[in-house]
């Protein structure tokens, strides 16, 4: 992200994209009271990639968003912010 013109994440937000993905992953897994070892346990992803992202180091691949999706319970339309997220109803996998 760090790459991308003014131009860019303004059509973005324009267009109704919230890529904070970092951010939207900690919200969630917060809610769901998980640790980042959890959630890296249940995505089937390394603790250090879950940090990375949290922080904002390093935006996770397609893939990895659509197990953390899963494994937190929410769409990946939610989880990209593209939905609002339904927070009395979150199913999350156990």
């Amino acid at each position: 992200m760090r790459n991308e013109t003014k131009y860019t994440r303004k059509r973005d937000r324009k267009m109704g994209y919230n890529f904070n993905i970092g951010k939207r992953i900690k919200h969630v897994r917060h809610l769901v009271g998980w640790t980042q070892e959890e959630l890296a346990k249940r995505c089937h992803e390394q603790p250090a990639s879950i940090s990375a992202w949290e922080s904002g180091c390093v935006e996770p691949g397609a893939y990895a968003l659509i197990g953390v999706a899963d494994a937190l319970g929410v769409t990946l339309e939610q989880l990209i912010g593209r939905e609002p997220i339904d927070y009395f109803n979150i199913s999350v996998c156990y």
